[in-house]
C-alpha cells in the first residue's frame, strides 16, 4: 500500500491541497504518462535523452544553480513511479541503461581491479556504490575506497 499526502502549509489553509490531491493522478499524472514527452524519456535516441543527460535546461536557472548536480529526470520519474504505483526504483529500467553503462565504465577506470556493484541512488545497497556517486562524485568514491582498504565505497545517498 502506498500512502500519498498533500497538506496545506498554513494551519486552517484554504484547502487547495485537498482539492488538488483528490484529482492529482487523474488531472496531472495520467496526462503526463500518456503524452509524447513521457514516452520519449524511455527512448535512448530521443532528442530529450540526447540533450538532457541529467536535467533539462528548463530546470536549470540561476536560482537552482547550487543544486544543478542533484537534478536528474530519471530520479524524478522513479520518485513518481514510487509515489503513484509503489514501484521500487531499479537500475534495470530502460531509462537507466545508458547511465549504468557509463557508470560501469567509469567505475572500472576509478577502481581498477575493484569489484563493486552499482546501486540505484534511491536504494542504498550494502557493498555497492551509487551510480550517482560514480558519475558525479568520483573523488569521493576513490577516497572511500582507499579508506576501506580498496573495498567498495558504499553509497552515501543523494
Amino acid at each position: 500500500m502506498v500512502l500519498r499526502a498533500l497538506t496545506d502549509v498554513l494551519e486552517n489553509g484554504a484547502g487547495y491541497c485537498t482539492r488538488i490531491g483528490a484529482d492529482l493522478v487523474r488531472l496531472a499524472i495520467e496526462p503526463l504518462r500518456e503524452g509524447r514527452f513521457y514516452r520519449d524519456l524511455f527512448d535512448p535516441r530521443s532528442s530529450h535523452a540526447l540533450a538532457c543527460e541529467t536535467s533539462c535546461g528548463c530546470l536549470r536557472d540561476y536560482r537552482s544553480s547550487q543544486i544543478h548536480t542533484l537534478l536528474d529526470w530519471r530520479l524524478g520519474l522513479d520518485l513518481l513511479d514510487l509515489a503513484v504505483d509503489g514501484i521500487a526504483p531499479s537500475l534495470g529500467h530502460p531509462r537507466w541503461a545508458e547511465v549504468v553503462a557509463r557508470a560501469s565504465k567509469s567505475l572500472s577506470a576509478l577502481l581498477p581491479g575493484g569489484r563493486c556493484e552499482l546501486a540505484h541512488p534511491l536504494v542504498p545497497t550494502s557493498g555497492a556504490v551509487s551510480v550517482f556517486d560514480v558519475l558525479r562524485r568520483p573523488g569521493w568514491v576513490i577516497a572511500r575506497s582507499r579508506s576501506m582498504d580498496g573495498g567498495c565505497a558504499e553509497s552515501s545517498g543523494t
